[in-house]
């Protein structure tokens, strides 16, 4: 009785994870970020960069940091040049360039 309730837990654990997997990548997800990160790897083959590309629902997010606002740039072109991708969450950073949060006067 045990072994078959072990055994039903560890079947019903990975339907849960694989069906977390499915629906993390869908299919024109999983297509969308194969484009970009292939498209990313080469133009920058020769300059590593430091990127987390991630997609959900046709929403791309770019987190980490480039060398040069030009690098920036290129991965935001990289990004809006694909038909597919509904919107840009833009979270890439410069290094060195220190971002301004508090926009108070005093």
């Amino acid at each position: 009785m045990i072994n078959r309730l072990g055994y039903l837990l560890v079947i019903g654990m990975m339907f849960v994870v694989g069906s977390n997997i499915a629906r993390a990548m869908e299919p024109a997800d999983q297509r969308i970020y194969q484009q970009i990160t292939r498209e990313i790897d080469k133009t920058f083959q020769n300059n590593p960069t430091d990127l987390q590309v991630d997609v959900k629902d046709a929403i791309v997010t770019i987190n980490g940091y480039v060398d040069t606002g030009a690098q920036k740039y290129v991965l935001e072109m990289i990004v809006r040049r694909n038909s597919d991708v509904r919107n840009f969450n833009n979270q890439i950073r410069i290094r060195g360039v220190k971002e301004k949060t508090d926009y108070s006067w005093d």
